[in-house]
Parts: structure tokens; C-alpha cells; sequence
């Protein structure tokens, strides 16, 4: 399975110099949406299906790697799964700072 969202995500935003150009993993999140509006729309969808697909952090990490991604969630213990799903909440919350609408 491929997630548009996800995998432009993953390969523009947390290559090898993510750090320099964001500072962290939530500054990617959200350089993701402010600069590519048209994916942003879709991507907590794509997330939850990537998330629907790859349940274990193994799985996880091997597509997510394949993507682009050279970044590692050390603030999770290294579990890819767990830190998909704070960066789908952290957008969530990006979109509707506020809650759900």
C-alpha cells in the first residue's frame, strides 16, 4: 500500500536534514501542512490507513523507511506506530486548534 500523504511526508520532510530544516518532528508536521496544502487535506486519512495496514512497530518502520523516512521517534522508544499516531493528533489539533468542529 502507498499513502500519497505519507509517503511525501515521509521523504520530503523527515529525510536526513529534517532537524536542520524543522528542528523537530512536529516542526516537519507542520511545515508538511503550510507548505503543501492540497496533501495536508488528506493526510490524517492517510495516516489512519497507513496506521490500519501496519500495525506493529516492525511493519511500521520497514514502510516508513521505504518512504524516505530517516527519522527515529526516540521520545516513543523508537515504536513507529505510536509516533504516526502523534503526529495524526498533532495535525489534527494543527487544523482545529480549538477541538473537533
Amino acid at each position: 500500500m502507498t499513502s500519497p500523504g505519507v509517503g511525501h511526508l515521509m521523504g520530503a520532510y523527515f529525510h536526513q536534514d529534517y532537524a536542520l530544516d524543522c528542528g523537530d518532528d512536529l516542526g516537519a508536521a507542520d511545515a508538511f501542512v503550510a507548505d503543501e496544502p492540497e496533501m495536508s487535506e488528506s493526510l490524517v486519512s492517510d495516516i489512519v490507513e497507513t496506521l490500519k495496514m501496519y500495525r506493529t512497530s516492525g511493519e511500521m518502520k520497514e514502510y516508513l523507511l521505504q518512504q524516505g523516512c530517516a527519522y527515529y521517534p526516540s521520545r516513543f522508544d523508537g515504536d513507529y506506530v505510536a509516533w504516526l499516531a502523534a503526529l495524526r493528533d498533532h495535525v489534527l489539533q494543527a487544523d482545529h486548534p480549538h477541538g473537533p468542529q
